[in-house]
């Protein structure tokens, strides 16, 4: 699914770009290098990204959308970024589909902190766009939207956000007819004074000694990403293995009463993002708010919510770089998961240089990823009897990231490192 332009109210907005995020601002040039390797063609050869928009999310966050110059569009003059206009509008996560055309669907998918998916921007027709909501339906916790291109003018109306403009990677080429008059200035002033030749001459070997400085640095800046990448620790080194995480959860959960005063225990989650444990008692008839758990009260009085902290567990054990062979560990986990009779699903994410999988797309400050060519698969799967000592150890790329239990079920997610 390409970009295209559409038009809502009065203005045109670009919509279809394809997110990354960083934890810092990016240089135009990192940004036009990261570019180059984007939207591969039939043969998996990267076409290369030709537009893009900056997207300041947070303090923390940065976030840039990249796209192909639609077709029919030659300048990107004027355009707006839609989806970083209207992603903070809504409470998150959420997932939007907007009908914006006859036979032509707008999608948009915001997770935590409001961040873009890198495919939760797309423009297509309805089965292409249904088939992409539901690659990310097992996420879970979303919000699901439905409106009309009217809709979209609402949330237009009710951002603050800052617009996100459209900008070309690269500097427009010179127009033909520019080259052609050139040519014949050329010829016309063939016959010039030896010296303005010789000045020109001189002052084309200062651009090219500028030229060769330029590229040395760009070859300089370059080797030292490299090293840096070499240096940065895988995340199957750091982050605990599967069963260790899960007995740090249980070991962290086990003291949580099922009931307190009529408040019952309606579920509760271990987030290996923030070392927490998040807890939620619901008031049964008979209890009142003057004995209570501790924790935040709803505003309807009926609901409590608690934090505590999570036992840390040991950081994991790694053999190799990153993983196994593509296909490899997604294989081992569905006969993992098949071997006990549970239903994994996967959802592939991201191709990263150094981003340590927090959710799809982002990297924050402190993360430590994968090497250059490490790729990230999600999974999550659920399951009715207590998830203990799982032998999930034996899948060489997994690492557990949640695990949470609401009175019925838990229900386990966590990533996958390829190679």
């Amino acid at each position: 699914m390409n970009a295209r332009v559409i038009t809502i109210g009065k203005k045109i907005y670009l919509v279809g770009l394809s997110w990354r995020s960083f934890d810092h601002a990016q240089k135009k040039s990192e940004l036009r290098e990261m570019g180059k390797t984007m939207f591969p063609d039939e043969q998996g050869e990267p076409i290369g990204a030709q537009w893009y928009a900056v997207r300041p999310v947070s303090d923390e966050i940065v976030q840039a959308g990249f796209c192909r110059k639609p077709d029919g569009v030659k300048s990107p003059s004027g355009l707006i970024a839609l989806a970083p206009l209207v992603a903070s509008v809504r409470m998150q996560p959420w997932l939007g589909i907007y009908k914006v055309a006859d036979g032509l669907w707008w999608y948009i998918a915001v997770r935590d902190g409001h961040t873009i998916l890198p495919d939760g921007d797309a423009i297509g027709d309805e089965q292409s766009i249904l088939a992409l909501r539901e690659q990310h339906s097992g996420f879970g916790d979303w919000n699901y939207i439905n409106g009309k291109i009217e809709d979209l003018e609402n949330l237009i109306s009710e951002s603050d956000e800052r617009p996100s403009k459209v900008l070309p990677l690269n500097g427009a080429a010179i127009p033909p007819q520019y080259i052609a008059a050139g040519v014949g200035i050329a010829i016309a002033a063939g016959g010039a004074l030896w010296w303005t030749n010789h000045r020109q001459a001189q002052e084309m070997e200062r651009q090219r000694q500028q030229s060769m400085a330029r590229a040395r640095a760009e070859m300089q800046h370059k080797k030292s990403l490299e090293e840096q990448s070499k240096m940065t620790p895988s995340p199957l080194a750091i982050q605990p293995m599967p069963d260790e995480w899960l007995a740090a959860c249980f070991m962290s959960s086990r003291s949580i009463p099922v009931s307190i005063d009529g408040w019952i225990l309606k579920s509760y989650e271990c987030d290996g993002e923030t070392n927490s444990v998040a807890v939620v008692w619901h008031r049964e008839d008979g209890a009142t708010v003057a004995h209570r758990p501790d924790g935040a009260l709803s505003s309807d009085g009926d609901t409590v919510f608690a934090s505590m902290p999570m036992s840390k567990p040991a950081p994991g054990a790694v053999t190799s770089d990153v993983g196994h062979a593509p296909g490899a560990e997604r294989e081992a986990l569905l006969a993992w998961s098949q071997a006990i009779g549970v239903k994994a699903t996967l959802t592939s994410v991201a191709a990263s240089a150094t981003v340590s999988k927090s959710l799809p797309g982002q990297k924050k400050k402190g993360d430590a990823g994968p090497t250059s060519s490490a790729r990230i698969v999600d999974f999550a799967f659920e399951m009715l009897f207590l998830p203990h000592a799982l032998g999930l150890d034996n899948v060489d790329g997994a690492r557990v990231s949640k695990l949470s239990f609401d009175g019925l079920k838990w229900k386990i997610s966590g990533h996958l490192y390829e190679k």
